[in-house]
């Protein structure tokens, strides 16, 4: 009766009656080369083609060269250059996979115990991994964090929670509010931030800083005791108290050309309009911020606005004979009680006139004119 051999690891069964004074050499083998090894052997592949089967054979083989598949642990070195496949004959069996060749390699099944041909799905394993992985003859699976079940305690390596928070929560012992992680080099740990000892280098404007690391000032006023803040653009400032002011400059602005039948005054840009032509008919003066933006909606109820216009005349004079404010017209109130009936010949008439907003789009205005020759 001849021998048979097992499926999986394809261990020599001895026939009934067989081998008489030999069967335990060959039992032996089996133990040695086959039991063995599938349990705790170590065997280095190399792999020299994209696709290449673990070596077989039936029973036991001294050369482990020839039995690849049946190691329990393979280390894969390559001279192809390139990613590869290896196929284990197509039996359950599980594997400790070291790549070490420098390419990322797929096992799979192979259809037929020798072949190249993938029976189902395979596992790649990346360069320099090691991995577990086990077969049901047909696809490989690897051993994965997502099909272990249970909690792992922080003494082995894992949190010992079941949320991210709670993991957090336990990883950093016991907190007190408004700590930080820090190092001391050695361990980290939850503390406050002390400026003078934690905190260095210059914080700069744009972080919230100052951008200096030096200050001649006192109390509230850190930076200078004399600060100089040059060419500054102030939107609105209201100040709160007295002040003293040396000189303010106004923006005048000089055109040499003659007032149009419409002339709008933009306050925005300007406290001063000065034509230097002399004047070719009377106008409408508009008062307003600029083109798109009402001097309705930047002046507040309690608000006033100064402003000057400066007209040049020559031996004809002519001057603004209907007053408007965002295009609406209103009556100023003249300084001597009557509002001029014309301009003055020869010479500069000046207009100053105060705008104050009493209500929503209602104004008390308050006009003089002087001749300046």
């Amino acid at each position: 009766m001849s021998s048979t051999y097992s499926q999986s690891l394809r261990i020599e069964l001895i026939g009934a009656g067989d081998q008489a004074g030999t069967w335990g050499s060959t039992t032996n083998n089996s133990f040695a080369y086959v039991l063995d090894t599938a349990i705790a052997g170590y065997q280095t592949v190399s792999v020299v083609a994209a696709n290449q089967a673990l070596t077989y054979v039936n029973g036991a083989s001294s050369n482990a060269g020839l039995n690849e598949s049946i190691y329990a642990m393979l280390r894969l070195t390559t001279s192809t250059g390139a990613n590869f496949n290896i196929y284990a004959p197509p039996v359950p069996k599980n594997y400790i996979i070291y790549n070490d060749s420098g390419y990322d390699a797929t096992i799979y099944n192979s259809t037929v115990i020798g072949n190249t041909t993938a029976a189902g799905s395979g596992i790649t394993v990346l360069n320099g991994n090691r991995v577990m992985v086990f077969s049901n003859g047909t696809n490989f699976y690897d051993l994965q964090a997502q099909n272990l079940t249970g909690t792992l305690a922080i003494a082995n390596g894992g949190t010992g929670q079941t949320t991210q928070q709670a993991a957090i929560n336990a990883l950093a012992g016991t907190q007190t509010a408004n700590r930080v992680l820090r190092s001391d080099g050695t361990n980290i740990t939850l503390s406050q931030v002390a400026l003078t000892t934690d905190v260095s280098g210059t914080l700069p404007v744009a972080s919230g800083g100052t951008g200096t690391t030096t200050s001649t000032g006192t109390d509230n006023v850190v930076l200078s005791t004399s600060p100089t803040i040059t060419t500054p653009t102030l939107v609105n400032p209201t100040f709160s108290s007295y002040g003293s002011i040396k000189a303010l400059f106004e923006t005048a602005t000089i055109t040499a050309s003659a007032p149009t039948s419409t002339t709008n005054f933009d306050v925005v840009t300007q406290a001063v309009q000065y034509y230097t032509t002399n004047a070719a008919n009377n106008f409408t003066l508009n008062i307003r911020g600029n083109s798109t933006t009402s001097l309705n909606s930047i002046l507040a109820i309690g608000q006033s606005i100064t402003i000057a216009l400066l007209v040049t005349n020559g031996a004809t004079a002519y001057y603004p004979t209907v007053y408007q404010i965002d295009g609406t017209p209103v009556t100023p109130k003249w300084q001597t009680g009557f509002a001029p009936s014309g301009g003055n010949a020869s010479s500069i008439d000046a207009y100053a006139i105060v705008v104050v907003k009493t209500a929503s789009a209602t104004f008390t205005v308050l006009a003089a004119q002087s001749k300046y020759a």
